[in-house]
Parts: structure tokens; sequence; C-alpha cells
């Protein structure tokens, strides 16, 4: 598909991923890899949607310290100026060739290429974290009889060269490469800008459509990108400024797109481009994303898919749990309702004739022992490795559904604002309100603490800091 039927790439190919490591390769002048000579040096991994991604190989050889393929001799400048489209026209560097003959997929791996620069290399955080790393195996290497360079050059390596065939030091490196990319047409071109992101209505039931709408100045082009659940590609679709996508008058800057929904909340990004550059918002997507909330008056508000020590059920026992809130104003009878993990089976656990009163929670406990304690007890139990969990009514119809990935141990998932909001990973709050805890921990790199979820989409949370 790569070679001869490339405009199906994304098919078969996490392009994104792609051009993340792509970017951040040619950044990092990792040249042991396909943005040089050696364009078999990188592993694929394919995913559950059939799409293989790119993974990195020999990190180690980053900064400079690989220079095979370059003319010789090697001079710090021809590292420090890197072509970031090196390689480009390499017959026997397939993957390189073929994605840099897009102009579309070239805008994006520059906008990856420059969040990457601005977040760790514009201010000098790399340098920060290079310091610290050091710091911590500095005795170590001082004392280890057999090194190739000797305690000196450890030290200096940080900021100039050393050796007899001389690696260039890190700072050397990197404080001229980002002068010299920030130089460059392709990063001083005006961007678009993306602003005033908002949805039509802006309380999305399950089972109808919405507009996602942006105001975006100096674009051509712009895409959506959406999906229900992690484990699903982004979908995209063109967003238009015409008057007919739920995005106001045509001409008017505000650029949307109309999707149907099902009962899951909705992941979704923006990409945007001109003649010269592009953005994406957020600026991390695919990896980082926005989140549109999909409720109507009966949510399923919080889940604890790894209850180790936190809520205890009617026995005493830490059991898999889900929580419903009834955010109507009248009590509701869920004679009839199905609570699943399978959306291919969504009666599989049926409540009994009971009620959630308005404004009010109902915790079931996902366990398999149905019928044999007190309390409301499923036939199954949830995995915190990557679960789907169906809120179903009396006549079929799923009324919410949420989908998670990785869920620690103690932690909850739950919807914030409580009975609104999308979710977020939190402490359990088990029939009561859900809330952001705004604090901020400042830790050190000594602390044994446990950061949660990582990955991120929008904010992680710190257990365990001293």
């Amino acid at each position: 598909t790569l070679n001869n039927h490339f405009t199906e790439i994304e098919n078969v190919m996490d392009i994104d991923r792609a051009l993340w490591m792509m970017a951040f390769e040619n950044l990092t002048v990792c040249l042991d890899g396909p943005i040089n000579s050696i364009p078999h040096n990188f592993y694929l991994f394919q995913d559950n949607n059939g799409r293989f991604s790119p993974i990195l190989w020999d990190m180690n050889m980053a900064f400079g310290t690989f220079t095979n393929g370059l003319p010789t001799p090697v001079q710090n400048s021809d590292l420090q100026e890197l072509d970031i489209f090196h390689e480009s026209t390499n017959s026997q560097n397939k993957l390189t060739t073929q994605v840099f003959s897009s102009e579309r997929y070239k805008r994006m791996y520059v906008a990856h290429m420059r969040t990457i620069l601005n977040e760790q290399f514009a201010n000098n955080n790399y340098s920060t974290r290079a310091l610290q790393l050091q710091q911590i195996i500095d005795s170590d290497v001082n004392t280890d009889p057999n090194t190739f360079f000797n305690y000196t050059d450890f030290i200096d390596n940080i900021n100039s060269s050393v050796g007899v065939n001389p690696i260039v030091g890190i700072s050397e490196l990197m404080n001229s490469r980002v002068a010299f990319l920030q130089n460059l047409t392709e990063f001083t071109a005006a961007s678009p800008v993306i602003s005033t992101i908002s949805s039509n209505p802006s309380s999305v039931l399950p089972h109808t459509s919405v507009s996602i709408t942006a105001n975006i100045s100096n674009s051509n082009y712009a895409y959506l990108g959406y999906r229900f659940k992690f484990a699903d590609k982004f979908e995209k679709i063109e967003m238009y400024d015409d008057g007919n996508n739920g995005d106001g008058i045509a001409g008017d800057g505000i650029f949307g797109a109309t999707i149907n929904v099902d009962a899951r909340d909705v992941q979704y990004y923006i990409y945007a481009e001109n003649t010269n550059a592009g953005i994406f918002s957020p600026e991390r997507a695919e990896k980082e994303f926005h989140q549109l909330s999909v409720v109507s008056g009966l949510v399923i508000n919080e889940i604890m898919a790894s209850n180790i020590s936190s809520v205890t059920d009617q026995d005493g026992e830490y059991d898999d749990w889900v929580e419903l809130y009834n955010g109507n104003n009248f009590s509701l009878n869920l004679n009839g309702y199905y609570l699943s993990d399978n959306e291919n089976d969504l009666t599989k656990w049926s409540f009994p004739n009971i009620s959630i009163p308005a404004n009010d929670y109902l915790i079931v406990w996902c366990d398999t022992a149905g019928g044999t304690q007190a309390g409301l007890h499923t036939t199954y139990r949830l995995s915190a490795d990557q679960e789907e969990v169906y809120l179903t009514n009396d006549i079929g119809t799923v009324v919410d559904a949420v989908h998670f990935v990785n869920m620690p141990n103690d932690v909850a998932y739950a919807r914030v604002p409580n009975g609104t909001g999308t979710f977020i990973h939190q402490g359990a709050t088990h029939e009561a309100n859900n809330q952001i805890i705004s604090a901020i921990a400042e830790v050190s790199l000594s602390s044994k603490l446990r950061v949660y979820p990582n990955p991120s989409n929008n904010r992680m949370y710190i257990l365990g800091a001293t």
C-alpha cells in the first residue's frame, strides 16, 4: 500500500504516529533510522484496527552521535542544520519519500516538529532534563573502570564536543539547531489560528447529530478528526465555512462539520492549514484531543475497574463498581434496564425493580455475585486494561456508554462536572458530587509517586507525592 496505493495509506498505517516519530527523530538528529540512509531501522506494530504504527529504533544514537550516511568529514554544522526533509529523495527510503510526497503530510510533520521544539527545546527544558539525568548517574560514571570516555568528557559533553573523533555536545548541537529551525521558511510561515471551539447544540443527547465549529483564520482547509473510543482510529471529515454545516454565515471565518453520535462521548481534534503551514488543536493531536459529552438525564457517572483498597461493598469486599446518576427532576424506575460490558450482548445483566430518586446515585457492583449478596451485583467483572460499559433502557436503546483504558488501581473514571461532563481520572467520590481537584503538587525526582493517566488527554494527577 505504501509503495503502490499511497492514497489508501491511512487504512493500513497510523500516519499521525509516523509523522510524530519522523519529526522527533529529525529534530533530535537521530540518524540511525528512516530519516537517514538506513530506511529499515524501525519496527512496526499492528493495532486492533489492522493499522501499523512505527516504533522508534536506537534512540541512544540521537543528538548526532550516529553520522553514517552524511558526507565525510561530518562537521557540527551538518548536524545542526540537518535538512528537515532529509533523505526525502532517496528512492531506497520508501517511508520518507512516500510520506513527503504529500504536501499536507509535510505541513503536519512540521506542525508536530514545531510543537516538540516549542515545548522542550526553545525553552531549554531538554537541557535542564539532561543535567538532572547526568546528576542521577554521576557517581556511577565516576567509579566505572570500563567507560569509553573519561569522567571529564562525561561532564563536558552536555555543552561541548569531546573525544578524538568529536562527539558533539548536546546543547552545542541543539541551541544552534533550534535557531536554524526557527529561521526556516516552514517555521516562520504564518499558520492558521484555531479558536472558540464549540458545539451546536451545546448539550448533546444520545443518538442525535451535533455540529462542531471553530473560528479558524488564515486557513483554506480544515478537517475534524473524531472517534468514540480509545481503540478506534479517528475518522476525518472536512470542515466548511459555507453556512451549511452548523457554521453560521458563509464566509464568516467559522468552520463547521456535522457528525452523528451514539451514546458515547466524542473525542475529537481539528487540523487546519493554508498553503504554507498547518496547525492542530490541541497541538499534541492525535495523542491528545478535545472531548464532548453525550448525555441524557440518566448517565453512567463514575467507574472503578481496579478497586484494591478504595471502597467496600455491603460485605466489606473491594469490588469493581459503576455509579449511575439520575439528573432528572423525577424518580426513575430501572425495571427492564440493562448494564453490560459487551456491545454485542447489551442485555448481559438486568436491573431489578428499583428506582433512582431525582438527583441521586445508584451503585452497581461488578463482581459476579449477583443474587448472593445484598445490593446490586452483576454477573461479570470489569477489565482495568480496556473496557466498555453500556446502559440500555427498557425499549432496547443505549442511553449511555463509556469506554476506558489503562485504569490505575483505586482510581475512578468520573464525569466532571457531575452528571454532565466528560470523563477524567480522579479519586473515588462514590455516591457524591464529582469535582475537579485544583491542587498543584511540586514534586522532586526522588519522590515515590504514581502519575495518572499516562498518557493524558488534558490533565494528570499525582499519587504518593512527597
